[in-house]
């Protein structure tokens, strides 16, 4: 370092103060002397930091909770954010066991622990799990079937032990049951929709049973 000549970078620094300054006087007072009905998020971290501990350890998910967190936390101590892949990450957080998270082009469907189910593009995630995991393609050893309509509850508990009524059964939820003796992995995509994904052997025959099933429903 002392072959590295001091700099105190005064215009670029007076240039971060306007800026500060003009950021304050547009958003962060807006924020948090709010006069639209409802909460921000900055009110909602406000309130935070005047009950928090001084070592209380902030968890944010990605993108704009990261934004927020850095500008309305009242930081006391280094080390006290957990957050995904450095500030400004865009995406989505992983989803806990039971949940899903993504979008139609990558999608992550968490069924236990370690087990999950990707669909989109999955070639970055070799690189990113090194020796901590594994990707296995699975392409058409696995279909994925959808029931749709105000009966797929009630057709998912025919020939099953799966509570598919359970009301906390969700959109974003999964689960992994049997169906007709056959090991099926559930995801629901809305209130009138559940995708089911099942082993192509069994496909074929756990279909003809649902559409059996379904007329006397």
């Amino acid at each position: 370092t002392e072959a590295i000549a001091a700099k105190k970078h005064e215009i670029w620094l007076a240039k971060f103060r306007t800026l500060e300054q003009q950021e304050n006087e547009t958003v962060v007072q807006h924020d948090l002397k709010p006069t639209k009905v409802g909460l921000t998020m900055g009110e909602a971290i406000h309130h935070i930091n005047r009950y928090k501990a001084d070592d209380a350890v902030l968890v944010t998910d990605v993108g704009q909770h990261q934004m927020i967190a850095w500008r309305y936390f009242n930081y006391k101590k280094t080390r006290t954010q957990v957050t995904s892949g450095g500030l400004g990450t865009m995406g989505f957080a992983l989803p806990a066991t039971g949940r899903s998270g993504g979008s139609d082009a990558l999608r992550l469907i968490r069924y236990e622990p370690t087990v999950w189910l990707v669909e989109g593009d999955a070639s970055p995630l070799s690189a990113i799990l090194s020796d901590d995991g594994a990707v296995t393609a699975i392409g058409g050893g696995i279909v994925r079937l959808r029931l749709s309509g105000p009966g797929w509850r009630t057709l998912l508990m025919e020939g099953g032990v799966f509570d598919a009524e359970d009301p906390a059964f969700s959109a974003g939820c999964s689960a992994a049951t049997i169906i007709d003796h056959v090991n099926v992995r559930l995801h629901v995509i809305s209130e009138d929709a559940c995708d089911a994904y099942v082993p192509l052997s069994f496909s074929a025959g756990l279909l003809h049973f649902w559409e059996e099933a379904a007329p006397s429903l």
